[in-house]
């Protein structure tokens, strides 16, 4: 998975990518089958043109009810809404041929439970099965009869979904037990259609019904999907799905990964907006060359091609030596190219470009005699990721990822280092263990001799509290640089030195209030991974799930003053800091603690550490209106490269299980190229304390904020570090790591 910390759990990826393929498999198997192949061509190798017209309005008015129904269960327009036309050709088109079931495998309904297959669909979230009121279109599938069923409950509600041929989907809501292989939910949403439009017809839709697979923003029930309820209800060993699509063998694993099925480590991929399985695609690459970067795309294992928006696909295809635009012949989206040829399109996800064979890029050719074939990749308003290129690659949904719902950003785990070369790695382990070993011993010896001087020599001149204050400071300074030089940090350079330095400043940890004993919740992400045998190299791409909804704050109550050590020691925690909250040390206000300081005090909004990727929400901490007259503001924040697979991250954001954090910096220290961190200070003019701050600048809303500094810093912070401010604060963190460590206990 993810690391947080940055080297430890850098370290820990690597382990867990090392015995992946050799551990016992913890998850169920759910065999799935293709619709007979030529849905898009006929025997002769022609296209069907009618079946692509369809499938263009087929994924349009999948996304319309997508983006309306975000509308309605969140109250705003989802950010992607392009407003989707379902009418980009005159006319009446029935959605015929179009393989929209691509994959469906069997669950079973009810008690007693009655088999019925359905389509597993990641671009859509709900569970809907032919009912006993259907019209003729559902003659040939298996009904859905909730009066045998001793489980089922009738809601009161009903549903309508309506297709791009103006057709619909109706029926009622009911509540029911729902079995996938071993894993049962209770009480699941399920509708019982009394409609079917034509396109679900026995001769056109194989499968009985449809198993959305998505996020409940999306769905028009306004429900948990299938799958997220199997997590909230603890029913699965992991709350991971994963797909493998192919002509054989092709299977949706429940509750992890299928190790046998592929090679390499993950790519992760976070979900930028909640809703559908929606992530950044960094590229698209015709050749190797990208033709069209920052991107944004939704993986649809329903949708049968790739689309992407008109001017994306106008590249792409321009890139490609004889290609053309098809929407004469075709219609109107679609392009073709020289049979003949066998182009090298790719998309690139978190840095990795992974390839879309010839194989599935060629939908076919345009008659019996053209030498041209039409293109797997077609024009509509957004980028849709569809059967085209999940053929190529192993997918996997991963639910157990806590991201913000605002940005997508996952900040507590650790950052995985871009896929490089794993023989490199492998070479230059045993180096890393000896040196990470000599370099611990050393730190080791720092830290001792520092308690030693520290704690014993200085203590004789304890009476003479000006002489302490000098010795003190003497040694820990020379020290602290003493155990940056062995971790490697030989030079931290900054952008901004206009500010007031001090002999080590005074740190203080934040006391809160308790905790609310429901904190934690849980949720989801997606990979990309090479399928054995596909012309793609190796490698994977997670797709990581966002949040329902954030913790909200809890207040702080004072902080406490602890030591240089203390203050590394609990680096990755969260409040209360263990015992500190409720030990014999007195918990201070702020502006007590400002009073009385002769030197600077560090405060540390986040009130613990994250990845990196984005700002937690800051804890209301100062308590104080700007510009600030009693006392000077220094605003600063630590930036650092992303990690290698030679070079860890610095940050830690998940705690060691003992002697913290120690791991980590044995994993620092291990180190074969140093590590570069910089350090951005705000200049002294621009300070919230300076006379010159205008604090209209920075919050327009400022009266509607209690804290007003701490929002001005937040804003500032964001700006210096360029980082996406987040929802998400200490309190998240918190449910985060008892979810994390239940997991790896299990």
């Amino acid at each position: 998975m993810q690391v947080v910390l940055l080297f430890l759990l850098y370290s820990l990826h690597l382990s867990y990518a090392s015995i992946l393929r050799t551990r016992p498999r913890t998850g169920v198997t759910i065999p799935l089958t293709k619709r007979a192949q030529g849905m898009l061509q006929n025997k002769d190798g022609v296209v069907d043109k009618q079946a692509l017209r369809s499938a263009l309005l087929r994924v349009n008015s999948k996304m319309q009810r997508g983006f309306h129904a975000y509308q309605k269960n969140m109250g705003t327009f989802h950010p992607s809404d392009p407003k989707l036309s379902t009418k980009r050709e005159t006319g009446s088109l029935e959605l015929t041929d179009d393989n929209g079931a691509l994959w469906f495998g069997t669950i079973q309904v009810g008690n007693p439970p009655v088999k019925y297959t359905v389509d597993f669909d990641t671009g859509s979230s709900d569970l809907f099965l032919p009912g006993t009121g259907c019209s003729t279109s559902c003659e040939g599938h298996t009904r859905y009869d909730p009066s045998k069923s001793t489980t089922a409950k009738d809601i009161g509600h009903k549903f309508l979904l309506s297709y791009g041929d103006g057709s619909t989907v109706q029926g009622d809501i009911f509540t029911d037990t729902v079995k996938i292989a071993n894993m049962t939910a209770t009480t699941q949403a399920v509708g019982s259609a009394t409609s079917y439009s034509t396109g679900f017809s026995k001769a056109q839709f194989s499968p009985d019904g449809l198993m959305g697979m998505a996020f409940p923003q999306i769905s028009e029930f306004n429900a948990n999907p299938v799958f997220q309820t199997l997590v909230a209800q603890k029913k699965t060993t992991a709350p991971q799905f994963s797909f493998k699509l192919s002509e054989s063998g092709s299977e949706l694993y429940l509750g992890g990964t299928d190790s046998e099925l592929y090679t390499g480590t993950l790519s992760q991929a976070p979900v930028v907006q909640q809703g559908f399985w929606q992530v950044d695609l960094d590229a698209v690459n015709v050749g190797g060359k990208p033709t069209r970067t920052g991107l944004s795309a939704i993986i649809d294992t329903g949708t049968t091609l790739v689309f992407g928006d008109l001017n994306s696909v106008k590249s792409l295809y321009a890139a490609i030596p004889g290609a053309a635009d098809a929407s004469s012949t075709i219609g109107s989206g679609f392009f073709s190219f020289p049979c003949d040829s066998s182009p090298d399109v790719s998309l690139t996800f978190a840095g990795k470009a992974f390839s879309i064979s010839p194989d599935t890029f060629n939908l076919g050719r345009l008659s019996a005699s053209s030498p041209d074939c039409v293109g797997g990749i077609a024009a509509t308003e957004i980028w849709i990721v569809g059967d085209v290129f999940l053929q190529n690659v192993y997918t996997v949904f991963d639910a157990g990822n806590s991201s913000d719902p605002g940005t997508g950003i996952q900040p507590f785990l650790t950052p995985v280092p871009p896929l490089g070369s794993d023989l490199l790695a492998e070479v230059t382990l045993p180096l890393q263990y000896a040196i990470g070993t000599v370099r611990t011993v050393l730190v080791l010896t720092l830290l001792l001799l520092y308690v030693a001087l520290v704690s014993g020599v200085c203590a004789l001149f304890a009476p003479i509290p000006p002489l302490y204050r000098i010795a003190s400071h003497f040694f820990t300074a020379v020290i602290a640089r003493a155990v940056l030089l062995v971790l490697g940090f030989f030079w931290i350079s900054a952008e901004q030195v206009q500010r007031k330095r001090g002999f080590n400043p005074i740190f203080v940890l934040p006391v809160s209030e308790p905790l609310p004993k429901s904190t934690s919740s849980s949720n989801p992400s997606a990979p990309i991974i090479h399928t054995p045998g596909r012309r793609i190299g190796i490698g994977s791409a997670n797709i990581q799930s966002p949040r329902k909804a954030v913790n909200l704050p809890v207040a702080v109550l004072g902080f406490q003053p602890v030591s240089l050590l203390t203050i590394v020691g609990l680096t990755g925690q969260v409040p209360p800091f263990g015992s500190l909250g409720s030990n014999s040390k007195p918990t201070l206000s702020f502006e007590s603690l400002r009073k009385s300081a002769d030197r600077p005090i560090v405060v540390f909004p986040e009130c613990t550490t994250s990845n990196g990727r984005g700002l937690l929400r800051f804890a209301q901490v100062f308590r104080q209106e700007v510009p600030v007259k009693k006392y000077q503001v220094f605003v600063m924040c630590v930036r650092y490269d992303p990690p290698t697979t030679t070079r860890p991250t610095p940050t830690l954001s998940i705690p060691s299980p003992s002697l913290n954090p120690l791991p980590h910096l044995f994993s620092l220290a291990s180190s074969v190229v140093p590590p570069i961190i910089s350090i951005r200070l705000l200049a002294p003019s621009e300070s919230p304390s300076s006379p010159l701050f205008v604090v209209s600048e920075i919050i327009t809303d400022f009266a509607s904020h209690d804290d007003q500094l701490t929002e001005v810093s937040a804003v500032l912070i964001s700006q210096l570090g360029k980082m996406k401010r987040m929802g998400m604060g200490w309190e998240d963190k918190a449910s985060f790591l008892d979810f994390y460590k239940d997991k790896r206990k299990q």
